[in-house]
């Protein structure tokens, strides 16, 4: 699941569409989610 959470978080903060939360089915994918934002917030 982490190979598909982290296109898809990409492709999300590159839309750059406003939100304030991201749910995630586990704690694989919200790892991976939470991975990406912290290297787009550098």
């Amino acid at each position: 699941q982490r190979t598909l959470a982290i296109p898809i978080t990409q492709d999300l903060i590159a839309s750059g569409i406003e939100f304030d939360v991201l749910y995630t089915c586990n704690e694989e994918t919200a790892a991976s989610a939470i991975q990406v934002w912290l290297v787009h917030q550098i």
